[in-house]
């Protein structure tokens, strides 16, 4: 395993707060106790990033694009193309320079540390360099607000491109089209000169020691390929909820009770991860005590039988239902009135949040405990 990849901008989130993991990763790849981490949906960005990047350098529309690689899907377009609106009208709005997949280098503070940006735009008047970054996941919404990512691009073309070091300002951008999200992030050269001198630089040179402490955190595991596996994420998931409990044999108070909620959101993923990699593990009959079964599948129609089907049941083959609110939104726009007089927003399921949540309590006096318990 090369250092870059130990040390990449995007694994960065990881390395800086759990400077272990990147000698965990490297023993259990050794071992090959780790699966490829290329899954289908990072096939999927892979090709989104690919499709994005043609379109900026032909500057052409995404639709006409398309077809032309078996990679790329009619799904894509919608997206990609709100992300290349959005760097090429920063373009255009500043008079600026556009540079796609700029291969850059930061071993001036992360030994071996390069990268890919997505895209560039050098506002040379301006004295501003943008960073942008495409995040074409759709599952957990991305900040550009100190993104350890971003700032490492910055950092490489820092390095990599003379004129930068005349630039004043470095602005990051997340575009996350399929969250409908746009990110921005502004800091100074002199900021960012100082964070990668005070914070990267040493967390580098630790996760590069053979005695890295391993730290794990929300935001560290998130997607750390030794999340599974790490003993020391075990222990902490453990002993916090062990903490929560307290020592009492009998029942819970509701101050403990409180604790091991405030837990269980990472025991949960906890849990979800080692059950996944167990169900990886036993599909190679390697995990002792378990197997993996199929669950009883349920009876449907055989794809592309509708014909048939419909000539049977005649009209009762199909059932009419009203279009969903987002549906007649995109038909006859947002502000028509018929929006105001035949839609009405139901109260929501009760659910469990923390005290400093901004919404009104809820309170039912008959199920809760006597205000002298668990004092």
């Amino acid at each position: 395993m090369s250092t870059h990849a130990k040390l990449s901008p995007s694994s960065a989130t990881r390395w800086l707060a759990c400077p272990g993991s990147v000698q965990l990763i490297d023993d259990l790849d050794e071992q090959g106790l780790l699966a490829d981490d290329e899954s289908a949906f990072a096939a999927e960005g892979t090709a989104a990033h690919e499709f994005a990047a043609t379109v900026l350098e032909k500057h052409v529309e995404p639709a006409v694009l398309v077809d032309t690689s078996d990679d790329w899907t009619a799904d894509m377009v919608e997206h990609i193309e709100a992300y290349a609106d959005h760097v090429l009208n920063l373009v255009d709005s500043v008079d600026a320079e556009l540079i796609v997949e700029a291969r850059v280098e930061f071993d001036k503070w992360v030994p071996g540390g390069r990268g890919t940006t997505d895209a560039a735009v050098i506002d040379y008047d301006g004295r501003t360099v943008h960073v942008i970054d495409l995040k074409y996941g759709q599952g957990v919404r991305v900040s550009a607000h100190e993104n350890a990512q971003l700032k490492l691009y910055a950092a490489g073309i820092l390095q990599s491109y003379a004129w930068a070091s005349d630039f004043d300002t470095f602005v990051l951008t997340i575009v996350q089209p399929r969250k409908d999200s746009i990110s921005t992030f502004e800091l100074t050269r002199e900021e960012l000169e100082q964070w990668l001198t005070d914070v990267v630089t040493p967390a580098a040179t630790l996760a590069l020691s053979t005695d890295a402490p391993l730290v794990p955190s929300v935001d560290a595991c998130r997607w750390c390929r030794a999340r599974a596996l790490c003993k020391a994420r075990a222990d902490a998931n453990l002993d916090a909820f062990r903490g929560a409990l307290g020592k009492r044999a009998d029942a819970m108070t509701p101050a403990a009770l409180a604790q091991a909620i405030a837990q269980a959101s990472d025991m949960q993923s906890w849990l979800k991860d080692i059950e996944a990699e167990g169900m990886r593990i036993a599909r190679g009959g390697k995990l002792p005590g378990y197997k993996v079964v199929r669950a009883r599948g349920r009876r449907r129609w055989v794809p592309g039988q509708e014909e048939m089907v419909a000539a049977t049941l005649g009209e009762d083959a199909w059932k009419k239902t009203l279009v969903s609110l987002g549906e007649a939104e995109k038909r006859i726009g947002k502000d028509h009135s018929i929006f105001s007089t035949c839609v009405e927003t139901p109260e929501g399921k009760e659910k469990l949040v923390p005290a400093s949540d901004k919404r009104p309590a809820v309170v039912d006096a008959s199920s809760v405990f006597s205000q002298t318990e668990g004092q």
